[in-house]
């Protein structure tokens, strides 16, 4: 009798593992889709792009830590902590030249990363030098 149980327990674990997998992989779909459709919706830099602004007539360098969909802004967070959220056009004016040209990333997808080039150019001969 306890091996009946025992077999049975590992049948149940393995659905357990193949439901989880299913899971994992839907979350990632899910995941890439909403990626591709914020890239649709306007979103221009990716999380992780590094800007520089002058705050008091001091650089501080800052990171995109999140892209909000319905505002459609970035939230920016600063060397000093601080935050604000700017929008595409406000980036733009700010972006470091050395990530003109960085990708937004879509999603992990079989456990690589793809990624959808845009190019964050076209407001760079707006930017005055610095």
């Amino acid at each position: 009798k306890k091996e009946e149980e025992e077999v049975e327990y590992k049948k149940d674990v393995k659905k357990d593992v193949k439901k989880n997998a299913k899971k994992e992989v839907k979350k990632e779909e899910n995941e890439e889709e909403m990626m591709e459709f914020k890239r649709k919706k306007g979103q221009k830099y990716a999380v992780g792009t590094t800007i520089s602004k002058q705050f008091d007539g001091e650089d501080f360098k800052g990171k995109i830590i999140e892209y909000n969909l319905t505002k459609q802004w970035y939230k920016v967070r600063y060397e000093d902590s601080d935050e604000e959220d700017l929008t595409a056009d406000e980036i733009a004016d700010l972006i470091l030249p050395e990530e003109e040209g960085k990708p937004v990333t879509n999603a992990k997808k079989n456990g690589k990363r793809r990624s959808q080039q845009l190019k964050v150019t076209e407001n760079a001969a707006k930017r005055p030098s610095q």
